[in-house]
Formats: structure tokens, C-alpha cells, sequence
């Protein structure tokens, strides 16, 4: 069976590896270089963003196991997928010859690729007719067929396209950094690692709001849910590291 939101990873994949391809040739990166180094990246970002999913979402795959296997229905968390890729990274560097820049160097020339990805794919989430927000009734509003409503929500037929608010947003940082990259070389020059904390903390604030128009999170408490909770403590974290270590070029 043909699976719509598959076949949309597998394009964001190829996407952000060709962009990223490219990206990595001024550090003296070759394609077969890059190849061998992207298998780990994509594999551990893959396990990463399943297990987080299923991770915050326990009580559902504890009592439907099997379930935690069926990628094809949705369920990637992009933090799962940043650390695990990360990871992957960090252990192609140790293990792919001819890589001999810092993993920032890397981290800077890739990351900014990803956003341009999970804008893709969020279009899988369209398809699946998931990651939708409250209902509303604004012109932008797109309808939800009845077996794809959550409960407690079965009466209401319009709500909030999350996903495109998401892909938007990310599509908009992207073409910001990428300005800035080419205007702004000293502040923004790659290996510095301001790109990709740029990027985390983005798209960790930018979640956490949105998150407060998503029905289906996960409390942890009152309105706040597990991941608004973990988007957090990254963006604390990282702030911190920022003041403390006081980054430079």
C-alpha cells in the first residue's frame, strides 16, 4: 500500500541531503565523503524522532505496542531527530575519513537545511490530517473529516492548520539566516555554532506556543504539556551555554 506521508519524508530526506551536499563542499567535503557520513545522521535521526515521539506519548504505545513501529501513521518528533542526528553525526565524524573539520563547522552547513525539510513534511501531516490546532473559524481554517477527530472534538469541523503555521515559520527563519549568512559573515560565519543554537532555540520557542493551540499534547500539567516542558529546559539550557561560554567567531 502507498503511503502519502512516507513518500513526503523520503522527498524531505533527499531535500535537505542534496542542499546540505552542496552546503558542505566549501569545507572541502567531498560528495562521497558526505554520502557515508549522512547514512548515521539519518538513521540515528530517525530512531531519535521515533523514540521521542513514542516517549512522550507513552500511554498510548504502552497500551498499543505495536504501534510504536508504524512510522507510516505519523509520529516523528523533530527534537528526537535533532539529538539522534546529532549523535550520528558526531560518530560519522569518528569514523568517515577525510573529515577533518569541527563538528560545528558541519552542524552550521546542515542544520540550516533542516527547516527546508520539516516543511516538506509537514505536508505529510496534511495528508494524514494530523497536528491540527483548536477549531477556529478564521478564513484560513481547513476541515478535519470525522474519523480524524479527536475526542471531545467530534462536533466541530474546522480548525487551525498547526502544520502550515509551523512549515511558515520555518521557511521564513531559513530565509532569514540564509540573509544574514551572506550579510553578516563575521557574526554568522559557519563553525561558530551560532547557526545551529540559532536554529534549537527557534524552533524550541517556536513550538512551545504553538503548542498552546494543540489539542492532542500531552499534559503534564494545567495547560502546559510534556513537550512545552522539555522545548523549555532546551531553550534555558542552551541560553545559558550562550551566556556562559559567550560564543565567538
Amino acid at each position: 500500500m502507498f503511503h502519502w506521508y512516507g513518500a513526503l519524508l523520503a522527498i524531505a530526506v533527499l531535500v535537505v541531503y542534496l542542499l546540505a551536499e552542496k552546503r558542505v563542499r566549501h569545507l572541502g567535503i567531498s560528495a562521497d565523503s558526505f554520502s557515508q557520513l549522512a547514512l548515521p545522521i539519518v538513521l540515528a535521526g530517525f530512531i531519535g524522532a521515533r523514540f521521542w515521539h513514542v516517549a512522550t506519548d507513552w500511554s498510548y504505545y504502552f497500551a498499543n505496542p505495536i504501534e510504536a513501529v508504524f512510522i507510516w501513521q505519523g509520529g516523528l518528533s523533530i527534537f528526537g531527530g535533532i539529538l539522534g542526528g546529532a549523535f550520528g553525526l558526531w560518530q560519522g565524524m569518528r569514523h568517515v575519513q577525510k573529515i577533518t573539520v569541527s563538528f560545528f563547522e558541519l552542524s552550521d552547513s546542515i542544520i540550516l537545511m533542516l527547516p527546508i525539510g520539516q516543511a516538506i513534511g509537514r505536508l505529510g501531516n496534511w495528508v494524514n490530517q494530523e497536528l491540527y490546532g483548536m477549531p477556529t473559524n478564521l478564513p484560513w481554517k481547513i476541515f478535519i473529516a470525522p474519523e480524524r477527530r479527536l475526542s471531545g472534538f467530534e462536533q466541530f469541523s474546522y480548525y487551525h492548520p498547526l502544520f502550515a503555521y509551523e512549515a511558515i515559520a520555518l521557511l521564513v527563519f531559513t530565509a532569514i539566516i540564509w540573509r544574514l549568512e551572506k550579510t553578516q559573515t563575521i557574526f554568522w560565519k559557519i563553525g561558530t555554532g551560532r547557526i545551529t543554537t540559532a536554529y534549537i532555540l527557534f524552533y524550541s520557542v517556536l513550538r512551545f506556543l504553538l503548542d498552546f493551540i494543540r489539542p492532542d499534547k500531552q499534559l503534564l500539567f494545567s495547560s502546559i504539556g510534556v513537550n512545552q516542558v522539555l522545548v523549555l529546559a532546551i531553550t534555558l539550557g542552551l541560553g545559558g551555554i550562550m551566556y556562559v561560554r559567550k560564543i565567538k567567531a
